[in-house]
């Protein structure tokens, strides 16, 4: 399978473009991993567990190196 070649990862201009992701956009994602394009500007792909979201994005193509991935906290959660 052919892997899907996206923009580097800025880390600082994703930092703060995650920032200003609306909470909305991300309910869908609660409680799973989530992995972001590369300007932060949408969600990939989500799974429960960090090895099915990396298998998913595999399936779909997407270099895992070219992604951020981070780990969606649900409103019943809180940072350990």
């Amino acid at each position: 399978m052919q892997t899907t070649k996206l923009p580097p990862v800025d880390a600082h201009q994703w930092s703060l473009k995650r920032h200003q992701f609306p909470d909305y956009l991300l309910e869908p994602h609660w409680g799973r991993h989530a992995a972001f394009n590369a300007d932060a500007s949408r969600v990939i792909a989500s799974a429960e567990t960090r090895g099915g979201l990396s298998k998913l994005l595999d399936e779909m193509g997407v270099d895992v190196e070219q992604v951020v991935v981070e780990y969606i906290i649900g409103p019943d959660e809180s940072y350990p």
